[in-house]
C-alpha cells in the first residue's frame, strides 16, 4: 500500500500547486493519478497481493455520487468533485471501516469538517474588514427568512435521520448524522431554489410530520419535543453558517480571492489514517449528553 501514499501525497502536492497558482485542478494530473492507481490494483490482484473486493468500485461510485451532488448544489467546484473521486480510488484506509462501512464517507467527513474550518479560518480578514455589511446581511430580514427555511427542512428531516443512522451505524452517530442531515440539506435547499415555490416548504413540512408519527409512531414527549426543536435550531443556524462558508469559496465571486480548495482536501486526505475522527466523534458524544 505505500506505492499509493506515494500517489496520493504527488497528487496532493500538485494539485494544490495549480491550485494555489493557477485557480485550476488540471484533468491531467487526475487522469495520470487514476492510471497509475489502477495499474497498481490490477498489480496486486494478478500477483494474489490482493484479492478483488466489489466494495472497493462501491467506495468510487459512492465518492463520484457525493462529489457530483455537491458540485450540482454549488457546494464544491467541478474540479473539487473530480478530486475527491480520485482521493477515494488511491487512499487506503482501513481505520473507520467498522464505523462508516466505505472509505470514501470518511475521506468525505475528513475533508469536510477541515475545509468548512479551513475556509473560516483563511476568511477571518475579509469578515473583520467587512464586518459591519456582514452583521447586516446577518440579521437583515432575507436571511432571518433564510434561517426560518433552514429550520423547517431540518426540522422535517431530522426526524429519519436520526433512526436510520440509529440503526444502520449506531456506533457513528454523532457525527453521521449530522454530515447525512447537511447532504440531505444542501439538496433540498437546492431543489428549492431551482422550483422557486414557496408552497415546497410547507410541502417538506407536512412530510416531515408524516414520517415522523410514521417513525415514533404516537409516543409523544413534550420535553423530547423540546429538546427536538433546540437541537434543530442549533442545526439550522449551524448549516446556514456553512453554507455562507462555502460560498467565500465560489469561483464565480470574487475570483481574485477564492480560497484555494485543493490544500484542504489533500489535508483532510492525508489524515484520514489519524484519530482525527474519532476525536470529533468524541466531542460530538459529549456535547449531545
Amino acid at each position: 500500500m505505500f506505492f499509493f501514499y506515494i500517489l496520493v501525497l504527488t497528487l496532493g502536492f500538485v494539485t494544490s500547486y495549480t491550485d494555489i497558482k493557477f485557480r485550476e485542478i488540471k484533468n491531467i494530473h487526475l487522469l495520470l493519478a487514476i492510471g497509475f492507481g489502477l495499474a497498481a490494483y490490477l498489480c496486486l490482484i494478478a500477483s494474489h497481493q490482493r484479492a478483488f473486493n466489489i466494495n472497493l468500485v462501491w467506495n468510487v461510485l459512492i465518492g463520484l455520487g457525493v462529489g457530483l451532488i455537491l458540485y450540482f448544489t454549488d457546494t464544491w467546484g467541478a474540479g473539487d468533485a473530480k478530486l475527491f473521486a480520485v482521493y477515494c480510488l488511491l487512499m487506503p484506509t482501513e481505520k473507520y471501516s467498522r464505523v462508516l462501512f466505505f472509505p470514501s464517507i470518511a475521506i468525505f467527513s475528513n475533508i469536510f469538517l477541515i475545509s468548512a474550518a479551513g475556509i473560516l479560518i483563511l476568511s477571518v480578514k475579509d469578515i473583520v474588514k467587512d464586518r459591519i455589511k456582514i452583521l447586516k446581511m446577518i440579521f437583515s430580514l432575507g436571511t432571518l427568512a433564510e434561517i426560518g427555511g433552514s429550520f423547517l427542512i431540518v426540522f422535517s428531516l431530522n426526524w429519519v435521520v436520526e433512526i436510520a443512522i440509529n440503526r444502520i451505524v449506531p456506533q457513528a452517530k454523532p457525527l453521521f448524522s449530522v454530515l447525512t442531515l447537511f447532504f440531505l440539506y444542501q439538496i433540498i435547499r437546492r431543489l428549492i431554489t431551482k422550483i422557486k415555490n414557496k408552497h415546497i416548504i410547507v410541502l417538506i413540512l407536512a412530510v416531515g410530520l408524516v414520517s415522523r408519527f410514521l417513525v415514533y409512531k404516537f409516543d409523544f414527549n413534550i420535553e423530547m419535543f423540546f429538546s427536538y426543536l433546540k437541537m434543530t435550531f442549533v442545526y439550522a443556524l449551524l448549516f446556514q453558517v456553512v453554507s455562507i462558508v462555502f460560498s467565500l469559496n465560489k469561483p464565480d465571486e470574487k475570483e481574485a480571492k477564492r480560497i484555494p480548495f485543493a490544500p484542504l482536501m489533500f489535508l483532510g486526505t492525508i489524515l484520514i489514517n489519524t484519530n482525527f475522527l474519532n476525536w470529533l466523534m468524541n466531542i460530538l458524544r459529549s456535547i449531545r449528553k
